[in-house]
Formats: structure tokens, sequence, C-alpha cells
């Protein structure tokens, strides 16, 4: 829809107010021009619409880009800090298993020395035991033998 304007019923009026001739062609002429020139029209309006349309699509379209290059990068970056995270851990936990197998091993050959050592005090209890059993044997021989004597002496 082109926009007019009727010029010459503006000429008819200026001319009627008194206006020359000239004066109201030349100023219907500069009004039609502005109007031509100037005034939008529907069909502008839906062109503008549309170009102004395209141009936010495109600009959604830019930011959503945008967003999801962001949240890549971001998503990168978290599962390559989780993964330093879990190498360490993993480094942590490794360290730690071979510092508890050493010192399980300490303690297990510890804790041998010390029931050799008891062994030996046990064996070394058992020998002195019987040889004070074997010399108490021996002094009860000896009582045995004097009470004998004594006996075969007063029974004489």
């Amino acid at each position: 829809m082109v926009a007019t304007i009727d010029t010459l019923k503006m000429f008819e009026r200026l001319k009627g107010a008194d206006l020359s001739e000239r004066a109201a062609k030349e100023i219907s002429e500069i009004f039609r021009e502005i109007v031509e020139g100037r005034l939008v029209t529907k069909k502008d309006l839906d062109e503008s619409l549309l170009l102004t349309e395209r141009r936010l699509e495109s600009s959604i379209e830019k930011t959503r880009q945008g967003l999801e290059s962001s949240i890549e990068k971001t998503k990168q970056g978290l599962e390559s800090s989780i993964e330093k995270t879990k190498q360490g851990l993993e480094s942590s936990i490794e360290k730690v298993r071979h510092e508890l197998k050493d010192e399980i091993h300490k303690s297990k050959s510890e804790l041998e020395l010390k029931m050799e050592a008891i062994r030996v005090e046990i064996e070394k209890s058992k020998s002195d035991t019987i040889k004070w059993v074997a010399a108490m044997m021996a002094a009860q021989a000896g009582v045995i033998a004097a009470v004998i004597k004594l006996i075969g002496l007063f029974g004489k």
C-alpha cells in the first residue's frame, strides 16, 4: 500500500486561503514529496519487522553458540580438573598402600623376632626347669640314702 496525498484538494484549499496559484502548487508538491519519501508504509514496516526478526534470530543463534562453546569449555575444564584430582588421589592412595604394606611387614618382622625371643626364653626355662628337677631328684636321692643309712645305723 503506497501512501498518497490528495495534492489537488490541498492545492484548492491553499488557493482558497488567498495564496497564489504558484505558492499553493509548490506547497502541495512539497507535502507530496514528504509523504511519498518519508512516511512508512505497511509493507515497509513488515519488511523492517522481518529484517529485525532475522537479526534477532541471528543474534540469538550467535548467543546460543557462544553459550554452548562456553559451557563446553567449562565442561572440559571441569573434566580435566576432576581427572587431575582423581590421579592425585590415586597416587596418594597408592602411596598410603605402600606405606601400610611396609608398616605391616615391619610389624610382622618385629612380631616374629619377639616370638622367637619368647621361644628361646621358653626353651631356656625348660632347660633350667629340667636341671632344677634333676638337681632336686639328686638331692632327694642323697637325703633318702642318708636316711636309709641312719636308719640302718640305728636299727642295728
